[in-house]
């Protein structure tokens, strides 16, 4: 390998080619510590022979004295191809859309003369059909429309004639409702108000004897409430009366209120306010709450008895 190739590899490593991978192997077997040597074989195996670039990155690794300065190396220059190769595409896309753009618009404008070629045909083949038909096609036709106008005019007035429209003049006040309503239905206005006094009579009458009924049908129902009252009057009695009077459960309903909320505090209030029979009656609830102090309520209900 020349110095002016190896120079010209060094500054643009994207030159890189199938050929420089051989003289690279070779410069690297001469001068085995030659670092740019190694690095830059590394970066064209890598582009053009895989196999090869296995081998060189190892020994690359080997003599480089910063590994990921030689890992930024090798992957910078295959972006810079990338790009590149993009930079291509991009070019070769934008002359074929400039190439098809400029086709599209040879095509319109084809088109477009050929419209208006065909447009001003049409309008040379109306024109000459309008120069060409006679005026005898408008005469009739104006006659025609003529007579039809006139045939109409003198169907209506026939219509009228023979079928005249009347007109019903409505009345504007009572007064003048009555007087139509006698004109065209024969009916006067007593006859109106008769027919009217007549069918009040009749809902009044249905009126009463609705009333008559539930009259006697309330009437039944009291002279049978009354019958069951005279054959069994202990069945109606009151509930307070028929109860028997019991001296202890009227006792007991003045002790305690309510049951659940005595507590052995209440009990001692109690008798410590005399009230020994209240107190009584709550130890004995207690009692059968807390059956394990049973005993010492027993006790307790025994001593009040004595002290009373």
């Amino acid at each position: 390998m020349q110095a002016a190739e190896l120079l010209k590899y060094i500054k643009n490593p994207a030159l890189l080619d199938k050929q420089s991978t051989t003289q690279l192997q070779k410069l690297v077997s001469d001068f085995p510590y030659f670092q740019t040597a190694h690095l830059l074989l590394s970066m064209s195996s890598k582009k053009w022979d895989a196999s090869v670039y296995q081998q060189s990155l190892k020994k690359t690794a080997i003599v480089a004295t910063n590994r990921a300065h030689l890992f930024h190396l090798i992957h910078q220059l295959e972006n810079n191809i990338a790009i590149e190769e993009e930079k291509k595409t991009f070019v070769e896309e934008k002359v074929i859309e400039e190439k098809n753009t400029k086709e599209d618009q040879k095509h319109e404008l084809d088109i477009l003369k050929a419209t208006e070629v065909i447009s001003e045909t049409k309008k040379e083949e109306v024109v000459t059909k309008k120069t060409v038909e006679p005026e005898e096609v408008f005469e009739k036709e104006i006659k025609k429309q003529v007579v039809e106008s006139l045939v109409e005019k003198e169907i209506l007035k026939t219509q009228e004639i023979l079928y005249p429209v009347k007109t019903v003049e409505q009345p504007e006040n009572f007064s003048d409702w009555l007087l139509f309503l006698k004109k065209n239905n024969g009916q006067s206005y007593q006859n109106i108000e008769e027919k009217v006094n007549e069918q009040k009579g009749k809902d009044l009458a249905a009126n009463n004897e609705e009333i008559k009924k539930a009259i006697s049908k309330k009437e039944k129902n009291k002279a049978l409430i009354d019958k069951i009252i005279d054959t069994n009057p202990g069945l109606i009695r009151n509930k307070e009366e028929a109860k028997f009077y019991s001296p202890d459960n009227k006792a007991k309903e003045s002790l305690i209120e309510n049951e659940h909320l005595v507590t052995e505090t209440l009990a001692k209030i109690y008798a410590l306010q005399g009230s020994v029979n209240k107190a009584v009656r709550a130890y004995e609830i207690l009692s059968l709450k807390f059956p394990q102090k049973s005993a010492y309520f027993a006790s307790l209900i025994q001593k009040l008895k004595n002290n009373q």
